[in-house]
């Protein structure tokens, strides 16, 4: 459940300051406004124009110090670009993470039709000095109709320029609008049995891990198609003609079957802060088979409860499933990357037992994307 943004300072005057282009033209906001009433939602004066916006998540930021550690925060702010700069909507501060998680929802009930939403990610110390990661700006006619519920870039933000920030935005009185496609349904016609060119992992048993494309049936199906309709690195494969749950099975019709239905679900990726002093002691176990391009976790071990004696010290995984439950690792997770690094999963391994040493490191993870966005 979303908790609740706060608005800071108390509103003063409102001055309209924007500059020439940054607002629509009258005849364009003319036309919303009709589309909005249309909609059903009550734009005169008399009733203000509401909205509800909520901040998700960033993932790709920029970390000031490295480290994100418990003396430095992430939080978001925003404000509708008609509102003077002192006063924003933020979220809490979040501290000992990488990517942060708000899913924080606030009511905007003083907003005028037409006025775009700045957001931005800042950085803070404990002594209350922040620094500003990056900057996203949501146009109305994304959201003034039918709501909006997807990514923005981040700009400004120099040492990360893939960050991006998850937001939702809706008319109140309505739901969030669906986010993108999580699942990509995919028909290829193989008379020939033709090589498809993936290749691939299937240490979890269930899925087909998409970890490399050659030459071949796939990348000739990819050519002429927008990218988010693409078969990319880093997909999964859940059914082949119906058939799921048997990653050998899969593999196998993969190559075998003349016509191919396939239904790929997208990577969910995020990253995680590890505090431990090796590699041994992190409380997750590994795949036996060190192949492919990740690692894949077979187990993340709990702490037993003993009747008598005192409750064992979680391990560092564990510590931190208990602090983000947004962001758990669970077994049949995949380890793509260490402090950023890549390679193959015994090179993964060798890299995390390097990096523990130092007390802190930060994994990238993946799994099979929910289809809630």
């Amino acid at each position: 459940q979303a908790c609740c943004l706060l608005l800071l300072l108390r509103r003063g005057c409102r001055e309209r300051t924007a500059a020439m282009g940054q607002q629509c033209s009258a005849a364009c906001k003319e036309n919303r406004l009709e589309d909005a009433r249309h909609a059903g939602h009550d734009v005169s004066k008399d009733s203000p124009f509401k909205l509800a916006v909520m901040v998700v998540s960033a993932r790709g930021l920029r970390d000031t110090d490295w480290f994100s550690g418990p003396d430095r925060f992430f939080y978001c702010t925003f404000k509708p670009t008609g509102w003077d700069d002192g006063l924003v909507y933020s979220t809490r501060w979040i501290n000992d993470v990488v990517d942060p998680c708000w899913k924080e929802e606030a009511e905007v009930t003083d907003y005028e039709f037409g006025d775009a939403l700045e957001l931005s990610v800042w950085d803070a110390d404990a002594d209350d000095q922040s620094e500003l990661l990056g900057t996203a700006r949501l146009e109305a006619e994304s959201f003034d109709v039918t709501g909006f519920n997807g990514e923005l870039p981040l700009e400004g933000d120099e040492g990360s320029p893939t960050a991006y920030l998850k937001v939702r935005v809706r008319v109140a009185g309505q739901r969030y609008p669906d986010g993108p496609s999580q699942e990509l349904k995919v028909h290829i016609d193989n008379p020939r049995r033709k090589a498809s060119g993936i290749q691939y992992d299937i240490e979890d048993g269930t899925t087909v891990f998409v970890t490399g494309l050659k030459q071949g049936l796939i990348t000739e199906y990819n050519e002429d198609l927008k990218p988010d309709r693409r078969i990319t690195l880093g997909s999964f494969i859940i059914k082949v003609n119906g058939v799921e749950g048997d990653s050998s099975e899969l593999a196998d019709m993969l190559k075998k079957e003349t016509h191919l239905d396939l239904l790929i679900r997208r990577p969910l990726e995020w990253r995680v802060a590890i505090c431990a002093t090796s590699e041994k002691d992190l409380g997750m176990e590994f795949n036996k088979k060190k192949i492919g391009n990740s690692l894949l976790i077979t187990k993340v071990c709990e702490t037993p409860k003993i009747a008598g004696k005192p409750r064992q010290r979680r391990k560092p995984v564990q510590e931190w499933n208990a602090a983000n439950p947004e962001q758990k690792i669970n077994a049949g997770d995949r380890i793509v990357a260490v402090n950023g690094y890549k390679g193959k999963a015994a090179y993964l391994l060798k890299r995390m037992r390097t990096e523990a040493k130092t007390g802190r490191f930060h994994l990238t993870l993946v799994r099979p994307a929910t289809l809630e966005y």
